[in-house]
This record gives structure tokens, C-alpha cells and sequence, in this order.
């Protein structure tokens, strides 16, 4: 039996969805499981554009949080703040499926990565130096992604690439806190936060990788289940959301993670680690009677 999927339905009213709108035919080299143009002529994955909003509410957080607790180095709000370029080059991507806006959505995420390893590797005092050498070789990974990407178009090169980054981060972490928790044995009641706070970030993010995957493996099936599914509970089978929801929130965990630990390097103990609901966590400046 052909899928519901090639026959062309639309599981929104109004018919199958176009092949073609407002934007024109795709010319990116990746087109997602999100039926194009289905919602409206004007978004060409309505439901995949719009979930990036997801990436810019945690880095505005993640940005108020670090004004709130007085945290002043750049380099974390370059953090937060490559989370939103990340979240604009994908609303780009998803919108159009055009070729120029794919790579202003995969690019940033590889300086994105660099962005976050830096932070990582900066989280106790070192030398000008040191600091010196390490920025030039991120920016020489970056540079040579992006003229290698450019060039052969490869999506896998790319992956490879951005894994790289996180391989470097979830190794590394775990060895950056033992760190800390060596040099500042006082500061051992801290430190269990930060694994409970690390352990949040590579679960989001594995649960990511999850829905990801799914979404691309068994994309027939899913849109099948949408179209039977009908409006608004066929929403519950676009995965690609989740991903992003999940990438999201492990983005914003994972600098908040470098942040914290930044924090406690600099013997700011005033600064804690809180979890509202239980669930979601954030940093706060502890009251004079906590300390």
C-alpha cells in the first residue's frame, strides 16, 4: 500500500501540501520529515521553523541569569548568545529550504561548539597566553569546517565535525569537575549540583538524538500516523520539535554548567545552583542567611 505520504495529503485542511511556496523550489541538500508548505504557503516546515523559539527563550534566560548573578566575562554571553544565532540560521533553513540558509543554520552550530569548549577549558584562572592559544585554535577549527564544508557539501563531514565538539564536551566535563573538586575540597556540597546539572544536559540531549533519530528513520510511518491523526494531534508525531526542545534545553544546561563552574573557580560562593518545580534549572544569588 503507498503511503499516505506520497499520495500527497495534508493533514491540516486545505489539501496536500505544495510542493512549491512562497520561497520556491528546495535547494537545500537536507529536507526533513515536516511535510513542506503544509500549514501555510509563506513557512516551508511550519512546525520545525517555529520550535526554534525554544533555543532563543533558554539563551534569553541564560542571558538574564548571567547579568543577575554579576557574571561578566564575554565569553559566556558569546555562549548564550551563539545559541540564538544557531536558532535564527535554523529558523532560516526550515522556512525556506534554501541551500544559503541551511549552511547560516549548520555553520554556527560548529562555532557554537567552539564557543562552549573554549568556556570549558577556561573554567580556572590560567595565563593570557594560554587563553591566546586556545582562542586561535578554535578559530582555526572553525575556519577550516567551514572551508571544507563549503567546498564538498558533505552533511556527514559536517556531523563529524560538530560530534568532535561534543565528544570533546561530555569527555571533558566530568574531568574539569573532578578538577574543581579537587582544588576547592570545600566547595564539595557545590559539586553535586554541578554532576546533577551535567547529567541533566547529556540526558537532554541523548533524548534529543532520540527523536532525531526516529524522525528520520521511520519518517513514512510518522507522517502516516499525522495524516490519520488529523489536526491538532498529528503535532505530536513532528519529532523534529522535540529535537529541537531537547537540544535546547541541553545547550542551555550545558554553558550553565560552565558557568557555575567559572562561578565557583572564582570563589563565588554566593552564586547557586536552584531547580524550579524541581525540573528546570537556573542560577540565583543566595540570600545573606544561605551563605
Amino acid at each position: 500500500m503507498q503511503p499516505l505520504a506520497e499520495r500527497g495529503y495534508s493533514y491540516w485542511p486545505g489539501g496536500p501540501a505544495s510542493k512549491e511556496g512562497f520561497w520556491g523550489p528546495t535547494t537545500s541538500t537536507l529536507d526533513w520529515c515536516e511535510e513542506n508548505y503544509v500549514i501555510t504557503t509563506w513557512v516551508a516546515e511550519f512546525w520545525n521553523t517555529f520550535s526554534n523559539l525554544f533555543f532563543i527563550a533558554f539563551a534569553w534566560f541564560g542571558i538574564e541569569t548571567l547579568k543577575a548573578i554579576g557574571a561578566t566575562e564575554v565569553r559566556h554571553f558569546m555562549a548564550f548568545g551563539s545559541l540564538i544565532i544557531v536558532a535564527i540560521g535554523s529558523m532560516m533553513f526550515h522556512g525556506t529550504m534554501w541551500y544559503n540558509a541551511q549552511m547560516a543554520d549548520e555553520l554556527p552550530m560548529i562555532y557554537n561548539g567552539c564557543i562552549i569548549c573554549f568556556c570549558l577549558l577556561q573554567t580556572f584562572p590560567e595565563s593570557k597566553s594560554k587563553r591566546f592559544i586556545l582562542g586561535l585554535l578554535f578559530t582555526c577549527y572553525s575556519a577550516a569546517v567551514t572551508g571544507i564544508y563549503l567546498s564538498y557539501k558533505n552533511p556527514q563531514f559536517l556531523a563529524i565535525s560538530h560530534g568532535v565538539l561534543t565528544f570533546s564536551m561530555v569527555l571533558f566535563t566530568p574531568f574539569q569537575i573532578s578538577r574543581l573538586q579537587k582544588r576547592y575540597p570545600h566547595l564539595s556540597n557545590k559539586v553535586v549540583g554541578l554532576w546533577e546539572l551535567y547529567t541533566f544536559a547529556v540526558s537532554s540531549y541523548l533524548a534529543g538524538i532520540g527523536f532525531w533519530t526516529v524522525d528520520n528513520q521511520f519518517c513514512d510511518l510518522l507522517r502516516d500516523m499525522r495524516a490519520q491523526l488529523g489536526t491538532p494531534l498529528g503535532f505530536v508525531f513532528e519529532l523534529h520539535v522535540f529535537w529541537h526542545f531537547c537540544t535546547a534545553a541541553g545547550g542551555y544546561a550545558c554553558i550553565l554548567v560552565m558557568v557555575y563552574m567559572r562561578m565557583l573557580a572564582l570563589n563565588r560562593k554566593e552564586v547557586v545552583l536552584e531547580w524550579w518545580q524541581g525540573v528546570f534549572p537556573m542560577l540565583a544569588l543566595s540570600s545573606p542567611k544561605k551563605q
